[in-house]
């Protein structure tokens, strides 16, 4: 039997971000496979400090118990632990960029979600942009064996950026998480409004929120859209601190910021606004996006990176530079000017299952493997 490590430290994210959901619902659809596959899990987990996400089997993990500023800095300047040899394993896969030894007698398989800190240095502080170089990208990009990007887009960047062949390079698109939705307003935390826009995701400079904000002050500002509120949700990233200062510290009404917010919560939200709004100026993919289309929820969103690719002209798109294409896509959908075609939206999310995204990967791996 074939034995996989996956590299799993996302897992003891709190925030549980992009990264930490792909690679739990992955994880998730692994074990559901019936494949001659075996698979362990690198955590790096000191005193038991934080806890995963999701239960493990205690025998396919593979713990480093030292801190991961130490581990980090033992990968990055002494390579070592290859973390391959401890178990022998035949396959390492990483579900995003992190620091990591692996000897050349294993296969390596990356996957790239998007090279936003390559497109826009600007959209990240400077800790972060350090990060990124010291991960030395590039040398990764070319020790892998192959590499998966989530969309056709983030491909044509590595190519761009890279001059990958494309040969290397694998195309699985992520699931779409299941959005049971409630319908008790107990579960919420507030009072929803009647009407409102709705944006959920990290607060930062990349996701265009000042812009999203300056579009609903103007629209608003007409008698018809008076009574439009907005529902901005998720934990605040860098650089926003004018934002909280501007914005939300000053109570602007109708303008509610909900910070994290569970799942219950964003399902009720998503299941009765008026639209997810999503004027992001880059993504390589876009969770909440397909999210609510499988529910048929409207959205706006940018016309830009993978977002086209992704949503298929299910959605109205607008120009995250343009403060005017925003307000005039709210209207459009207050006005009751966009519907969605069902049919087609069912067609397109239908996709989207991280069952069909695991098998894309068990395939992958067999291939690779049956070189060795």
């Amino acid at each position: 039997m074939c034995k996989i490590l996956i590299d799993s430290r996302s897992l003891f994210d709190q925030n549980k971000g992009g990264i930490t959901i792909y690679t739990q619902k992955l994880i998730e659809a692994f074990l559901q496979q019936q494949d001659n596959l075996s698979y362990y899990y690198l955590q790096n987990n000191w005193r038991q400090k934080y806890q995963s996400i999701m239960a493990l089997e205690p025998n396919k993990i593979v713990n480093y118990s030292v801190p991961s500023k130490v581990f980090n800095l033992a990968q990055l300047l002494c390579q070592r632990p290859r973390v391959d040899l401890r178990h022998c394993f035949d396959l390492v896969w990483q579900p995003s960029f992190n620091f990591i030894s692996i000897s050349q007698r294993c296969k390596y398989v990356l996957t790239v979600h998007d090279l936003s800190f390559l497109i826009n240095p600007h959209w990240f502080d400077r800790q972060r942009r350090l990060w990124h170089w010291l991960q030395a990208v590039k040398k990764m990009l070319f020790r892998a064996d192959h590499i998966v990007t989530v969309s056709e887009n983030t491909k044509q960047d590595l190519d761009y950026f890279f001059n990958i062949k494309s040969d290397k390079i694998t195309v699985i698109s992520s699931g779409a998480n299941d959005l049971v939705v409630a319908d008790n307003n107990q579960v919420l935390r507030f009072e929803l409004p009647a009407k409102y826009f709705f944006y959920y995701g990290t607060i930062e400079p990349r996701k265009n929120i000042v812009a999203l904000v300056t579009a609903w002050q103007k629209l608003v500002q007409q008698d018809k859209y008076r009574d439009i509120h907005l529902v901005i949700g998720g934990s605040f990233g860098w650089g926003m601190n004018s934002f909280m200062k501007n914005y939300i510290q000053k109570n602007i009404k109708n303008l509610h910021y909900l910070n994290y917010l569970n799942d219950q919560e964003k399902k009720v939200l998503i299941q009765r606004c008026l639209a997810l709004i999503w004027p992001t100026f880059y993504e390589g993919f876009g969770f909440p996006l397909v999210e609510c289309l499988k529910y048929n929820i409207k959205v706006i969103t940018s016309y830009s990176s993978a977002i086209p690719e992704i949503t298929q002209n299910q959605v109205v798109m607008i120009n995250p530079y343009n403060v005017n294409d925003i307000i005039l896509a709210m209207q459009m959908v207050v006005d009751d000017k966009f519907n969605i075609n069902k049919d087609q939206t069912v067609s397109l999310v239908a996709k989207y299952q991280w069952s069909e995204t695991a098998r894309q990967y068990n395939d992958l791996f067999k291939r690779l493997m049956a070189n060795l």
